[in-house]
């Protein structure tokens, strides 16, 4: 919704992104259908991510991952 290091005024009420204030002037930075249109984008973006990992991983489903699938490999000092 706003600029990635912006997001941690949220308790204090001057939220400069307009999330989380009722200041009518911060509040009026905040437009919801770009912010709604950004979070569907990054949530597809993921979702498309998940089934790359999981195709990558051998299965067809996002819900056949394992926990294995989703661990690096695990070496030993001697294998390094």
């Amino acid at each position: 919704m706003g600029k990635a290091g912006e997001c941690y005024h949220c308790h204090t009420g001057r939220c400069p992104v307009g999330v989380a204030t009722q200041d009518p002037k911060l509040r009026a930075r905040l437009n919801p259908d770009d912010a709604a249109l950004r979070v569907y984008n990054y949530l597809h973006s993921m979702t498309l991510e998940a089934q790359l990992l999981a195709r990558a991983c051998g299965k067809t489903n996002i819900h056949s991952l394992e926990p294995e699938d989703l661990a690096g490999p695990l070496l030993l000092k001697h294998q390094l």
